[in-house]
């Protein structure tokens, strides 16, 4: 274990902590004060905003046309999932734009070392927007062990081996890491490492900056807390915590401690007309529950709809991109990111007219339905009802002659 280092030693430069506090502030008003329009397909930026956008930031992707989506530029993908994840930005009423969120002020309001703080963890800890072939935080395992070998000092260039940056050599969106060190300014890339057809390698050439050394050794605490396991969430939230009393011992508190709190939203009065189709078939049936009904009551209500069984395992997919989440039995969880059915009641979502989100039944057989938000309406009913049918469901169980 390592010895703890006292703050005096560690050195956070505040011109450098401020780049990615001000390129976040530039993302954030640039989307809203525009009224970017937001892909209902994709719950993305489109790609002639994302390539004005880009022009603006410190760390740009060096692209001369607006062909690309928003995978394809890491920092504004990054800051979209981190602004909606907090809610420092959210959805507007038709889910096509973006406003500022509840948790604005609260962002607006901390030092930026505590911003600072927010970004590393995400980026050590939280590898959604990375894509599914990512996990924290094996990502950057390689590299902070390279840092602790080689203890880089400030002003000098080091050649860093190929398997170093691995993935940055990849040629799909979301992979690597360099951009994510570059624009929290701890490294600076002078050459990038190639690696050709015929599996030749070449080196990489970067300077470690200032704050690495700080990150480095803020990183490396985890491995005292080894025992601690939680979700992606507690884990970020215990670690802020565990940061900043280090950064800044003499806080008592901590202006964004608040942001990791769970956000009460009351559930109005109302019912939701969903209509459920079942993927492949001519065949929907239209339901009408109240926003104070759960998953777990949907999920019966589609289950008598059609007719099913109910015995085989299931979940829900609402959300798209790296902000899709997924909801089944409390008992059946495989990873511990899955969110509970009964626990998580409909108005909640927080879903508009118009909005779809999958229900999946039977691993096995896999019954795909969709379901979309045809009708939200004041007041509420004593128990779900079908209020409109079309075409007769197939069974779920064919007898084969």
């Amino acid at each position: 274990m390592r010895k703890k280092k006292n703050q005096n030693f560690l050195k956070i430069p505040l011109s450098d902590v401020e780049i990615i506090c001000n390129d976040f502030a530039v993302f954030c008003d640039y989307v809203v004060g525009n009224r970017v329009k937001i892909s209902k397909n994709t719950g993305q930026i489109g790609k002639k905003d994302c390539f004005e956008l880009n022009k603006l930031l410190y760390r740009k992707e060096a692209y001369e046309k607006a062909t690309r989506f928003q995978v394809y530029y890491p920092i504004i993908h990054f800051f979209h999932y981190i602004a909606l994840k907090y809610r420092i930005l959210e959805f507007n009423t038709a889910k096509n734009g973006l406003v500022y969120g509840r948790n604005y002020g609260r962002y607006q309001d901390a030092p930026a070392i505590e911003r600072y703080v927010l970004f590393v963890l995400n980026f050590l800890f939280d590898v959604s927007y990375m894509g599914e072939n990512h996990f924290a935080p094996f990502h950057i395992e390689p590299f902070f062990g390279w840092v602790d070998e080689e203890k880089p000092e400030k002003g000098k260039t080091y050649q860093v081996p190929y398997n170093i940056f691995r993935e940055d050599h990849y040629s799909g969106p979301g992979n690597g890491i360099t951009p994510y060190l570059e624009e929290l300014r701890l490294i600076r890339t002078y050459k990038r490492g190639i690696c050709s057809d015929r599996s030749e390698l070449s080196l990489w050439e970067i300077e470690g900056l200032e704050l690495l050394e700080a990150v480095s050794y803020l990183y490396n605490e985890r491995f005292t807390e080894e025992e601690y396991q939680g979700d992606v969430d507690e884990k970020i939230e215990y670690y802020f915590g565990k940061y900043m009393d280090i950064l800044e011992p003499s806080q008592k508190k901590h202006t964004l401690s608040e942001i990791f709190l769970p956000i009460e939203i009351t559930i109005k009065n109302q019912t939701i007309d969903l209509k459920v189709s079942m993927r492949w078939y001519d065949c929907s049936r239209t339901i009408r529950m109240n926003q104070s009904d759960s998953l777990y009551e949907l999920h019966l209500a589609i289950q008598d709809a059609f007719d099913f069984d109910n015995d085989h395992l299931y979940d829900f997919r609402i959300g798209k991109g790296a902000l899709k989440k997924t909801y089944c039995m409390a008992e059946y969880s495989n990873y511990g990111d899955e969110l509970p059915v009964e626990e998580t009641l409909i108005g909640e979502l927080e879903l508009a007219k118009g909005e779809n989100f999958t229900y999946l039944f039977d691993y096995g057989d896999c019954w795909w339905f969709d379901i979309k938000v045809v009708r939200i309406a004041d007041g509420n009913i004593p128990k779900p009802i079908l209020i409109e049918s079309v075409n007769d469901a197939p069974m779920q169980y064919p007898a084969w002659e």
